[in-house]
């Protein structure tokens, strides 16, 4: 997919699912900056209609990006 394995934002990218299908398909991040991020997983996971999810368990919601759940 052409990610880098690591950015100044995230300490490991992971790819997750198969690449022929669409479903399931997922790109993760182990989030690095602040305390109240830092070592958090953000992931992006791309539903049956195309659309991509986020999910960041743990995180306070106020640190959330819009899009994204805990």
């Amino acid at each position: 997919m052409g990610l880098p394995a690591a950015t100044a934002r995230c300490a490991h990218v992971t790819l997750g699912g198969s690449t022929g299908d669409a479903r399931g398909q997922s790109i993760t991040c182990e989030l690095r900056g602040s305390p109240k991020v830092s070592g958090k997983t953000i992931t992006l996971t791309r539903t049956a209609s195309g659309r991509w999810s986020c999910s960041v368990p743990g995180l306070e919601a106020r640190y959330l990006p819009p899009e994204c759940t805990n």
